[in-house]
Protein backbone atom coordinates (compact mmCIF):
# COMPACT_ATOMS: atom_id res chain seq x y z
CA UNK A 1 0.00 0.00 0.00
CA UNK A 2 3.11 2.04 0.61
CA UNK A 3 4.23 1.52 -2.79
CA UNK A 4 0.82 2.46 -4.08
CA UNK A 5 0.43 6.09 -2.23
CA UNK A 6 4.14 6.64 -3.32
CA UNK A 7 2.83 6.64 -6.93
CA UNK A 8 0.45 9.42 -6.14
CA UNK A 9 3.25 11.84 -4.46
CA UNK A 10 5.62 11.97 -7.04
CA UNK A 11 5.57 15.17 -9.35
CA UNK A 12 3.26 13.34 -11.90
CA UNK A 13 1.62 11.94 -9.22
CA UNK A 14 -1.78 14.11 -10.16
CA UNK A 15 -1.98 12.14 -13.64
CA UNK A 16 -2.72 8.93 -11.85
CA UNK A 17 -5.08 10.79 -9.63
CA UNK A 18 -6.60 12.06 -12.85
CA UNK A 19 -7.23 7.84 -14.03
CA UNK A 20 -8.08 7.18 -10.34
CA UNK A 21 -10.74 10.00 -10.74
CA UNK A 22 -11.97 9.40 -14.29
CA UNK A 23 -11.95 5.37 -13.79
CA UNK A 24 -13.66 5.48 -11.24
CA UNK A 25 -16.60 7.73 -12.16
CA UNK A 26 -17.04 5.46 -15.64
CA UNK A 27 -17.02 2.81 -13.71
CA UNK A 28 -19.91 4.33 -11.58
CA UNK A 29 -21.59 5.30 -14.52
CA UNK A 30 -21.61 2.18 -16.19
CA UNK A 31 -22.45 0.09 -13.74
CA UNK A 32 -25.55 2.18 -12.81
CA UNK A 33 -26.57 2.01 -16.66
CA UNK A 34 -26.38 -1.67 -16.48
CA UNK A 35 -28.04 -1.76 -12.90
CA UNK A 36 -31.26 0.56 -14.43
CA UNK A 37 -31.45 -2.01 -17.92
CA UNK A 38 -31.20 -4.82 -16.21
CA UNK A 39 -34.35 -6.37 -16.34
CA UNK A 40 -34.02 -5.71 -20.47
CA UNK A 41 -30.45 -7.50 -20.77
CA UNK A 42 -29.93 -11.27 -21.80
CA UNK A 43 -26.37 -10.94 -20.83
CA UNK A 44 -23.37 -13.85 -20.47
CA UNK A 45 -20.15 -13.77 -18.31
CA UNK A 46 -18.80 -12.87 -22.35
CA UNK A 47 -20.95 -10.19 -22.82
CA UNK A 48 -20.86 -8.77 -19.37
CA UNK A 49 -17.09 -8.36 -19.28
CA UNK A 50 -16.83 -7.32 -22.83
CA UNK A 51 -19.02 -4.34 -21.70
CA UNK A 52 -16.40 -3.17 -18.96
CA UNK A 53 -13.15 -3.96 -21.22
CA UNK A 54 -14.47 -2.60 -24.07
CA UNK A 55 -15.47 0.36 -21.44
CA UNK A 56 -12.37 0.45 -20.31
CA UNK A 57 -10.54 0.92 -23.61
CA UNK A 58 -12.77 4.09 -24.37
CA UNK A 59 -12.03 5.17 -20.73
CA UNK A 60 -7.82 5.02 -21.64
CA UNK A 61 -8.83 7.39 -24.68
CA UNK A 62 -10.92 9.83 -22.30
CA UNK A 63 -8.37 9.93 -19.98
CA UNK A 64 -5.68 10.82 -22.45
CA UNK A 65 -8.07 13.77 -23.50
CA UNK A 66 -8.29 14.98 -20.17
CA UNK A 67 -4.61 13.94 -19.08
CA UNK A 68 -3.29 16.18 -21.67
CA UNK A 69 -3.05 19.45 -19.38
CA UNK A 70 -2.58 17.70 -16.39
CA UNK A 71 0.69 16.43 -18.06
CA UNK A 72 1.65 19.94 -19.63
CA UNK A 73 1.37 21.59 -15.88
CA UNK A 74 3.32 18.74 -14.71
CA UNK A 75 6.01 18.64 -17.15
CA UNK A 76 6.39 22.96 -16.75
CA UNK A 77 5.98 23.24 -13.26
CA UNK A 78 9.63 23.61 -12.08
CA UNK A 79 10.20 21.04 -8.98
CA UNK A 80 11.06 23.66 -6.84
CA UNK A 81 7.87 25.51 -7.85
CA UNK A 82 6.61 22.01 -7.35
CA UNK A 83 7.43 21.69 -3.88
CA UNK A 84 5.57 25.06 -2.85
CA UNK A 85 1.95 25.87 -1.57
CA UNK A 86 1.17 28.24 -4.28
CA UNK A 87 1.46 25.80 -6.95
CA UNK A 88 -1.73 23.97 -5.09
CA UNK A 89 -4.66 26.55 -6.21
CA UNK A 90 -3.99 26.15 -9.79
CA UNK A 91 -3.43 22.76 -9.88
CA UNK A 92 -6.89 22.25 -7.44
CA UNK A 93 -8.40 24.73 -10.21
CA UNK A 94 -7.57 22.30 -13.00
CA UNK A 95 -8.60 19.38 -11.16
CA UNK A 96 -12.04 21.22 -10.45
CA UNK A 97 -12.72 21.95 -14.10
CA UNK A 98 -11.85 18.55 -15.29
CA UNK A 99 -13.90 16.76 -12.31
CA UNK A 100 -16.66 19.34 -12.91
CA UNK A 101 -16.70 17.99 -16.46
CA UNK A 102 -17.09 14.56 -15.49
CA UNK A 103 -19.58 14.54 -12.96
CA UNK A 104 -21.59 16.58 -15.12
CA UNK A 105 -21.12 14.19 -18.07
CA UNK A 106 -21.82 11.02 -15.78
CA UNK A 107 -25.28 13.16 -14.64
CA UNK A 108 -26.25 13.92 -18.56
CA UNK A 109 -25.33 10.13 -19.47
CA UNK A 110 -27.67 8.81 -16.66
CA UNK A 111 -30.64 11.22 -17.53
CA UNK A 112 -29.91 10.85 -21.48
CA UNK A 113 -30.25 7.11 -21.04
CA UNK A 114 -33.56 7.32 -18.89
CA UNK A 115 -35.10 9.28 -21.76
CA UNK A 116 -33.99 7.28 -24.68
CA UNK A 117 -32.62 3.94 -23.57
CA UNK A 118 -29.51 4.52 -24.87
CA UNK A 119 -25.77 5.97 -24.13
CA UNK A 120 -24.99 9.28 -25.88
CA UNK A 121 -25.74 9.24 -30.08
CA UNK A 122 -27.19 10.92 -32.53
CA UNK A 123 -29.44 12.38 -30.84
CA UNK A 124 -26.94 13.80 -28.81
CA UNK A 125 -25.60 15.67 -31.20
CA UNK A 126 -28.73 17.38 -32.45
CA UNK A 127 -28.90 18.78 -28.80
CA UNK A 128 -26.30 20.23 -29.47
CA UNK A 129 -27.30 21.53 -32.96
CA UNK A 130 -30.48 22.84 -31.61
CA UNK A 131 -29.01 23.64 -28.45
CA UNK A 132 -31.54 26.85 -27.72
CA UNK A 133 -34.77 24.51 -28.02
CA UNK A 134 -32.66 21.85 -26.00
CA UNK A 135 -31.74 24.30 -22.86
CA UNK A 136 -35.39 25.34 -22.97
CA UNK A 137 -36.62 22.15 -22.45
CA UNK A 138 -34.03 21.62 -19.72
CA UNK A 139 -35.09 24.15 -17.80
CA UNK A 140 -38.68 23.60 -18.15
CA UNK A 141 -38.56 19.74 -17.00
CA UNK A 142 -35.78 19.32 -15.20
CA UNK A 143 -34.51 21.43 -11.38
CA UNK A 144 -31.85 22.81 -12.68
CA UNK A 145 -30.75 24.13 -9.06
CA UNK A 146 -30.87 21.45 -7.63
CA UNK A 147 -29.16 19.18 -10.23
CA UNK A 148 -26.34 21.96 -10.51
CA UNK A 149 -25.60 21.95 -6.15
CA UNK A 150 -25.64 18.11 -6.74
CA UNK A 151 -23.10 18.81 -9.35
CA UNK A 152 -21.38 21.09 -7.19
CA UNK A 153 -21.46 18.64 -4.33
CA UNK A 154 -20.52 16.01 -5.76
CA UNK A 155 -17.19 17.86 -7.47
CA UNK A 156 -16.47 19.04 -3.96
CA UNK A 157 -16.86 15.83 -2.31
CA UNK A 158 -14.67 13.75 -4.95
CA UNK A 159 -11.64 16.46 -4.34
CA UNK A 160 -12.00 16.50 -1.17
CA UNK A 161 -11.42 12.68 -1.03
CA UNK A 162 -8.85 12.66 -3.55
CA UNK A 163 -6.91 15.53 -1.71
CA UNK A 164 -7.65 13.35 1.79
CA UNK A 165 -5.76 10.44 0.65
CA UNK A 166 -3.72 10.98 -2.20
CA UNK A 167 -2.06 14.32 -1.35
CA UNK A 168 0.72 15.36 -3.31
CA UNK A 169 2.61 16.36 -0.01
CA UNK A 170 4.65 13.63 2.20
CA UNK A 171 3.19 13.32 5.78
Amino acid sequence: MHTFKSVFKHRFGPLAVLALILFSLSFATRLTLLIISWSNLELSVFRLLGLFIIGLFYDLVVCSFFAIPVALYCWLMKDSWYQKKWQRLPLFLLFFIITLILVVNVGGEIIFWGEFDVRYNFIAVDYLIYTTEVIGNILESYNVPLIAAFVGLATAAILFLVRKNYSNRSR
